[in-house]
């Protein structure tokens, strides 16, 4: 929702996660400039974020594409602060106990152009569901000739979206029943002699993004590993002769989808669902769980046969890395035990 509060400002209201009643994070909005408003500054003011703190107020710029510049993503804006919001969230009668939703202001310059512009702004960078489905499409044309890299479908979200998963190892193709056994034969190069594995099995490694729709930089990571494991780097030729990566690229595609933030369609944290997930309501997180399941406990040999898959039981999971970004840290770091 958009209100003109006075001339050349207007206040926006970004909608609530999906059967929520919080998580006002993630804005995504388009304005077109008619030519009476070239050369002019407007203010945007976005009035009813939750959290209190943000890295706007750390230096943090605004995320937009023009159609000018062929709607090629850049940072912008100026006199951008965080704050308090007018808006009260939360009612009191005690004055001390009432609580603000925060507001970012920012202003834009508007330049003249030649045709009639449109800017399109934006909390992250965007990364849809769309942009997965171009991305994997086009990496299963460039390696449909390789024998490291497949697709598969983990389940159906809970709108019936197929979410993909991918498999990235040495012999995915030609040995299917145990690609995820060490072959001596794969390393007799001479780099390859340097190091020689010490187990017989492959290790697994499950790597996720996305459980957070909002955070649209764990989808740029995500695609540039991907496209790093595929690669012919030495480092990355070794990795797939000795670990099998089962990667879940977008586990909220529900949310994605829809415009949340943090939440899925039935309006749930999918990162607090590992601990007893619904197969029906949270069915993305329990189809990681049992894929976790099956290569530690096993599963029965006629599904790996049927899925063409080698049948597992006792692996080694090397890790377990789900990528996501953070609305108020700095730079790259990592959680862990």
């Amino acid at each position: 929702m958009v209100i003109q509060t006075k001339p050349m400002t207007y206040d926006l209201y970004m909608r609530v996660d999906t059967n929520t009643r919080g998580h006002h994070q993630w804005f995504y909005f388009s304005v077109e400039v008619p030519p009476a408003l070239q050369k002019s500054t407007v203010t945007f003011r976005v009035v009813n974020f939750t959290k209190p703190q943000s890295l706007y107020t750390s230096g943090m710029r605004i995320c937009l594409a023009k159609k000018s510049s062929n709607y090629a993503w850049t940072k912008g804006g100026h006199d951008i602060k965080y704050g308090k919001s007018h808006l009260i969230r939360r009612h009191s009668s005690d004055p001390t106990k009432v609580i603000h939703y925060s507001m970012l202001t920012f202003s834009l310059d508007f330049e003249k152009t030649k045709e009639r512009e449109k800017i399109f702004f934006a909390y992250c960078f965007p990364y849809s569901f769309s942009m997965l489905q171009r991305f994997l499409k086009e990496i299963s044309l460039n390696y449909a000739h390789c024998d490291y890299f497949k697709e598969s479908v983990i389940c159906k979200s809970l709108s019936g979206i197929d979410v993909p998963l991918i498999t990235i190892s040495s012999r995915l193709l030609a040995d299917p029943k145990h690609y995820n056994q060490i072959k001596l034969s794969e390393f007799e190069d001479d780099d390859s002699k340097l190091s020689l594995p010490m187990y017989k099995k492959k290790k697994y490694a499950i790597i996720t993004a996305r459980v957070h729709p909002g955070e649209s930089n764990s989808s740029y990571m995500m695609q540039g590993f991907i496209k790093y494991l595929l690669g012919d780097s030495h480092q990355a030729k070794q990795l797939r002769k000795r670990v099998v990566f089962k990667i879940v690229p977008m586990i909220n595609t529900d949310g994605v989808i829809i415009g949340n933030y943090r939440t899925s369609m039935s309006g749930n944290d999918l990162n607090r669902r590992y601990v007893r997930p619904d197969f029906r309501i949270h069915p993305v997180v329990a189809g990681i769980k049992q894929l976790a399941s099956d290569l530690v406990i096993g599963r029965d040999s006629d599904e790996a046969k049927k899925q063409n898959e080698p049948v597992t039981a006792n692996e080694d999971i090397l890790c377990f890395v789900d990528m996501h970004g953070h609305s108020r840290k700095k730079n790259v770091f990592v959680y862990g035990p």
